[in-house]
């Protein structure tokens, strides 16, 4: 312990591997989060926890544990780096400026403050090491303990090279852990201050920065913790201030170098390279923003779509009785069923739909299927006689009137939501007298129905947005309520005209049987002669029959028949079970697998990204005017070597000096004049109208007596700076 303490003492070669560790820590952190099943061989998927908004206590344990491990080594980082900066700063060890003047004269400390300065140097050093111990015992530890609790010990589970993301996993921890204990070997002697990507110019810090800066928190986060674990004078509003100045500093220069890199004499025009990728790419993306979700959500690329088919329906049909005189409605519901056939239909009545509705799409883009629904509904119509008698009453009454709601309900495989039409079907004061004496008397055995002619279009289209729309002719509907001997429990049912088409295309039809299609299909082709019977079914008590219709007689060829008749003349009309000829749209898959329409529309996308992208370009440059005299600073070294000052005073704790030269950067940054003055470039100035002479008012910053009242804040009327400030060279340069 006695030569660990003597070695953290010494001056030790100066290097810093702070940006290569916390590189390493984000790794470890992203691979805890999002390849956690992976690492610790079960559980959920990243995508799957996010999907069920849950995620493993264990997963949420390491990653705080993990997080907690970055703030402890940034604030220990920042500790021993100003410590023992100080340390060796109170020794003069630091070494001189270009003029010959100390960097950091510290000869000031009594002796009880270097011994302080010493032991707060040595502490940080061994937190550091003490951390260092524990996270390599701690990652062992874990390892063993997760293979020893396994429920079954195999070969397998003793061995982590059964799973290559553990592997991984270790090796990039052993790295960091290899880092941070080189890093013990070496002192980290800051000379300039603010965040260490801004030291330089080059492509990649330049990049890295950028990368630094668009993630959230980082800045934050760093800053925080600097501010807290740092003996300083300024507030922590004050640091982000400085911060902020600093980084924009840093793009200021950024900036004008490329403008220099790409001048090629004082008024040349700008490269033919610099028009292709700033003017030509930037045209085109603008350009494919706003086009992209247009041919998106277009059958313009028509490879892009897919087809949605129904794999899901349901009829509703309800009786609605309204009272002209009191203005009142009431509605019972009468059939009911979520049972639907669903076959595909074949491409020459996919091409007999198109021509027929050529407003809907092509054949390319519709997908054709026949939807059919039993004639019985789901249940038994349990009605109370209160309610079956009053609206029997209702039906008769001179003042009221009456209609079917028949509502439809298809539901597209890919789409999110059911899509449902209503269609209303006026009922004559006739049918309505016969609805209300089936009403009032259903304890026969049988039959009654009421036929209403030109009740329902059966051809239908469903869009890619799940809207459901009916087209076609419209066609007769029978509405029959049917009870057995025994039942008090009567069943409505519901059926449609029969279209008249070959049996060959009727997807109800049975080879060699002359059965009626779906409605509503093409030319009409023969009529089929039915006989109806009463059938009676072996059913408990209190359950009745019902009625079937059982079709037989010869096939009609197409010929036979005149193509304007629903039948041929003195053959009795056939009712079918309901059946819907769908055209449905193809739709936009989505990332999520779903259709275009279950995640977001063309008005959500445009609003969201489009448009919100658009104002964000818009801000990047609105008001960049005022800007001007901030960002438009051809020579930023006198300003960096202010704010370097400021760091430096900081962490030699020379806290008087630091508060100085904040209100003196201040004084610059309230003076367009004096900004302007220090910021102008004193050789190769772009332009015939800027001094050639070094500026008058550039010094070297090393006035005692300066104050935020003296020299800072209070200095109103005059552009010009303390009279310390003399040199351009020494400016800032001293203060290190």
């Amino acid at each position: 312990l006695d030569k660990a303490s003597s070695y953290a003492r010494f001056r030790k070669p100066q290097r810093d591997f702070y940006k290569e560790r916390f590189v390493l820590q984000l790794v470890l952190l992203m691979m805890l989060i999002f390849l956690w099943n992976n690492i610790s061989g079960g559980g959920r998927s990243f995508s799957a926890s996010l999907s069920a908004n849950l995620f493993s206590g264990r997963q949420v344990i390491t990653v705080v544990v993990i997080l907690a491990l970055i703030v402890m080594d940034r604030g220990l980082h920042t500790w021993h780096m100003t410590s023992h900066l100080r340390l060796h700063a109170s020794a003069g060890e630091l070494g001189t400026s270009s003029n010959g003047a100390s960097v950091l004269n510290l000869d000031t400390l009594t002796a009880k403050e270097k011994e302080e300065l010493a032991s707060r140097t040595l502490k940080a050093w061994w937190f550091r090491v003490l951390l260092l111990w524990a996270q390599l015992l701690g990652l062992h530890i874990a390892l063993i303990w997760q293979w020893t609790s396994a429920s079954i010990a195999t070969n397998m589970d003793l061995t982590m090279f059964s799973r290559g993301w553990l592997v991984f996993f270790y090796l990039i921890y052993a790295c960091y852990l290899v880092v941070t204990a080189l890093q013990l070997k070496y002192d980290i002697h800051s000379v300039r201050g603010g965040l260490r990507l801004c030291h330089s110019t080059n492509f990649w810090p330049w990049l890295q920065f950028k990368m630094f800066d668009a993630a959230p928190f980082m800045q934050e986060f760093r800053v925080l913790i600097d501010w807290t674990v740092t003996e300083t004078a300024m507030d922590f509003f004050m640091w982000m201030k400085l911060e902020d100045a600093h980084q924009n500093l840093y793009k200021v220069t950024c900036d004008m170098q490329a403008r220099r890199a790409n001048e090629k004499n004082d008024r040349g025009k700008r490269t033919p390279l610099e028009k292709v990728y700033c003017g030509v790419v930037g045209v085109f993306f603008l350009f494919l923003l706003i086009a992209a979700p247009l041919l998106w959500f277009s059958t313009a690329i028509s490879g892009l779509l897919v087809s949605n088919p129904v794999v899901a329906g349901s009829v509703d049909v309800s009786l609605s009785v309204r009272n002209s005189q009191s203005g009142t409605t009431s509605e019972l519901g009468l059939y009911s069923t979520r049972q639907a056939t669903i076959t595909f239909g074949t491409p020459l009545t996919l091409n007999e739909f198109v021509l027929a509705y050529p407003q809907e799409a092509t054949a390319d883009g519709l997908t054709l299927q026949f939807v059919s629904f039993p004639v019985v509904a789901d249940t038994w119509w349990l009605v109370p006689d209160t309610l079956r008698l009053s609206m029997a009453a209702q039906l008769e009454e001179n003042h009221t009137s009456a209609k079917l709601i028949v509502s439809y309900s298809l539901h597209g495989n890919l789409s999110s939501s059911r899509g449902v039409t209503t269609v209303d079907v006026p009922i004559s004061k006739t049918h309505a007298l016969a609805i209300a004496s089936m009403m009032e008397n259903i304890s026969f055995v049988g039959s009654q129905s009421v036929i209403i002619e030109s009740a329902l279009q059966t051809n239908m289209s469903l869009d890619a947005g799940g809207l459901v729309t009916t087209l076609g002719p419209f066609t007769a509907l029978n509405l029959t309520v049917f009870s057995g001997s025994s039942s008090d429990f009567p069943q409505w049912h519901f059926a449609s005209q029969c279209g008249l088409v070959s049996a060959s295309d009727s997807p109800l039809a049975v080879p060699g049987d002359g059965g009626g299609g779906p409605p509503g299909r093409g030319p009409p082709g023969p009529a089929i002669p039915a006989t109806f019977s009463s059938v009676r079914r072996n059913v408990p008590s209190r359950t009745g029959g019902w009625w079937s219709g059982q079709f037989s007689g010869p096939a009609f060829s197409d010929a036979s028949v005149d193509r304007t008749e629903q039948r041929p003349p003195n053959q009795p009309q056939v009712y079918c079970p309901l059946a819907l000829k769908v055209a449905s749209e193809k739709v936009v898959p989505s990332v999520t697998g779903g259709s275009s329409t279950s995640n977001m529309s063309l008005t959500v996308v445009y609003i969201s990204f489009v448009y919100a992208f658009g104002k964000f370009l818009r801000l990047a440059f609105q008001d960049s005017s005022k800007r001007m005299p901030y960002e438009e600073l051809e020579d930023t070294k006198l300003l960096m070597d202010l704010c370097d000052g400021i760091y430096i005073s900081r962490k030699a704790g020379q806290l008087r000096r630091e508060d100085k030269l904040y209100y003196e950067l201040i004084h610059i940054y309230r003076s367009p004049e004096l900004l302007y003055d220090v910021s102008r470039r004193t050789r190769g100035s772009r332009g015939a109208g800027h001094s050639q002479s070094p500026s008058r008012h550039a010094s070297t910053l090393q006035d005692p007596d300066l104050s935020p009242t003296d020299g800072g804040l209070r200095r109103r009327g005059s552009a010009t700076a303390p009279a310390s400030l003399s040199s351009p060279s020494g400016a800032g340069r001293a203060e290190r």
